[in-house]
């Protein structure tokens, strides 16, 4: 059976057969109403679901392998017989140390579907090699965990949940996974072997640590919340609209002393954070605290690693309205780091959302050290990055405040707002984005249609090193201070493109040299007319220049604005130059009674 089929399922089987099947109930030995007083002797019983009392503690020393479904939380033995829904929770405490607290293992071809539901799941300590004291899952099965906690387990591989194995899928459903340690990696989940793991509606992962060992080349410590290896396919659905020290849902406040505060990704493993239009999904407030000298980058909130081929082993991270902010690199890349052809992508969906210039945010990432660079993100070596439709605010370092690219890694940044970045304990920044070549490896940045206000930043795009870049600027708006071009490559001429943008200077790139002829075309000195500026609002004004001055045929824009609206819209009050495309994040639609509020 497909692993999302029985996912789907399992929801199906919690929503609406729970309550009215078969089942015997479980409780403690003075309760005389119950069928059982052990937990193994009702998992052996023929019923397929049990009912376990909140005053009775479970401390299972067996193997789950076949269809099962037990829920805790009921005031007594007769109040489960009589069909009372559960208000509390049940203690599931490990059996002894050098144990997995909870083992799921069912045989090939069973298609078995486990559900555990209202239970306090903690104290699980086992670090013998690559085991976990939390839950352990193989086999054939879908686990799902809703309204539960999983909590105080030390491990080496995967601190509260380990899952391994293509027919293995986990869905965790109003859940906490919190306070959970693991040394290799891990420190909430380890997901590894193409299983399948989802977090979803009210849930958590947070406040647990991959500690590293002696030896980090040993025992790296690799991604605090979540570890994905060996193909894992994750889906991070939850997180909330609270402000950002009241986060309650999501992967929030975990702390790696290798890389991936929040997150890991390896081996072909692909992790997907998808918000929704009520709210985001969100990876708040990691922390890596890699601080070796010949690796830099941290990613705190999101860890990227490819295998370094020629095409790569697609090791990838994709958000959909996701959040990711408030995460701390040593040295560089705290909200992300993608390396060796690994693939970050980040992007808003189409519809409205909770709030429209913030469906994707990419904000208050800072880097610790006073030399750190990179505090949104660093791509490096064959790896990319695409960024579009995102609210890109607060990111702290005084090198590069935004990315660094390097070692032929590749940039995207399409239909962005980018406010307010810059140092950390000095008067400004560097740059805004630091593009490298070197030793004929050169790295490359496609940057369109963004609006760029309010940074404090010595120079915006800094050029440097003994290898080609290649740099397209096209249809975007920076009305900021700084250089804007600062181009450093020896003998080596950029391939540099800008092209139909509304700037703050000219001198920087008028004085620019590039490979490319005729590279600097349209860009004008003037005010964009933005409707209120002081009070954070950057669309065009209705009298705005901006507006329709570009085509799209350099920019090969491939996304709506930043609220979500199409790009191209031809106000019949202004004449075009170059085309009906406004310049910047924001596409104005006002004067189109059709389309302004989203009908079609």
């Amino acid at each position: 059976m497909n692993t999302s089929f029985k996912t789907m399922l399992s929801i199906f089987l919690l929503t609406f057969l729970s309550y009215g099947s078969a089942f015997v109930t479980v409780g403690p030995a003075a309760d005389n109403n119950c069928d059982y007083h052990n937990l193994e002797d009702a998992y052996n019983d023929a019923d397929p679901f049990v009912r376990v009392t909140s005053n009775k503690t479970v401390n299972p020393n067996f193997t789950f392998t076949k269809t099962k479904w037990i829920t805790g939380g009921y005031s007594s033995c007769a109040s489960a017989a009589a069909g009372d829904l559960p208000n509390g929770t049940t203690h599931w405490l490990a059996p002894f140390d050098n144990m997995t607290t909870v083992d799921i293992n069912t045989p090939d071809g069973s298609n078995s579907i486990i559900v555990l539901d209202r239970f306090d799941i903690y104290g699980g300590v086992n670090t013998a090699e690559f085991e976990t004291g939390g839950i352990r899952v193989r086999g054939d099965v879908t686990l799902t965990l809703s309204n539960s906690i999983i909590r105080d387990h030390e491990s080496h591989l995967g601190g509260g949940i380990q899952l391994s194995g293509g027919d293995v899928s986990v869905l965790v459903l109003n859940s906490v996974i919190k306070d959970n340690t693991s040394l290799y990696g891990g420190g909430g989940v380890s997901c590894t072997n193409s299983a399948q793991f989802t977090l979803m509606q009210n849930s958590s992962i947070r406040n647990n640590e991959a500690l590293g060992g002696a030896d980090l080349n040993l025992e790296p410590g690799h991604g605090g919340g979540l570890y994905a290896h060996s193909l894992c396919q994750a889906s991070l659905l939850s997180g909330d609209n609270n402000d950002l020290f009241s986060v309650d849902n999501g992967v929030i406040s975990n702390t790696a002393k290798g890389q991936g505060g929040g997150v890991y990704i390896t081996g072909g493993a692909n992790v997907n954070l998808t918000g929704n239009r009520n709210h985001p999904a969100s990876i708040i407030g990691n922390i890596s605290n890699i601080n070796t000298t010949n690796v830099i980058i941290g990613g705190g909130g999101v860890y990227i690693q490819g295998n370094g081929n020629i095409p790569s082993d697609g090791s990838s991270f994709r958000s959909t309205n996701g959040r990711i902010e408030f995460n701390t690199a040593k040295h560089a890349g705290a909200g992300f780091g993608v390396t060796s052809g690994g693939i970050f992508t980040m992007k808003r969906a189409d519809e409205n959302c909770w709030d429209n210039d913030k469906c994707s945010s990419l904000s208050l990432n800072f880097v610790t050290d006073a030399t750190g660079n990179a505090a949104a993100g660093y791509i490096y070596d064959a790896s990319t990055a695409s960024i579009s439709g995102t609210y890109i605010n607060q990111n702290n370092a005084n090198q590069a405040a935004l990315f660094e690219l390097n070692h032929v890694g590749y940039l995207k940044l399409e239909g962005n707002l980018i406010i307010n970045n810059g140092p950390l304990g000095q008067p400004f920044s560097s740059e805004l984005i630091d593009v490298t070549g070197n030793n004929s490896f050169g790295s490359n940045l496609d940057f369109s249609y963004n609006t760029v206000v309010e940074n404090n930043v010595a120079k915006h795009f800094y050029l440097h090193g003994s290898s080609q870049q290649w740099v397209r600027i096209h249809n975007s708006i920076l009305r900021d201070q700084g250089d804007i071009l600062d181009i450093d490559t020896g003998n080596i001429d950029p391939d540099l493109m800008i092209s139909c943008n509304y700037v703050h200077e000219m001198d920087s790139i008028n004085s620019a040299t590039s490979a490319h002829p005729n590279f600097n075309q349209d860009n004008f000195n003037l005010d964009p007319n933005f409707v209120n500026p002081a009070n954070g609002d950057y669309h065009l004004s209705s009298n705005s220049l901006a507006k329709d001055l570009c085509n799209n045929n350099q920019a090969q824009g491939q996304h709506k604005d930043l609220n979500g609206n199409t790009r191209g819209y031809d106000d019949p009050n202004i004449v075009n130059l170059r085309g009906t495309f406004d310049a910047g994040a924001y596409e104005d639609i006002s004067t189109d009674i059709i389309f302004k509020n989203s009908f079609d």
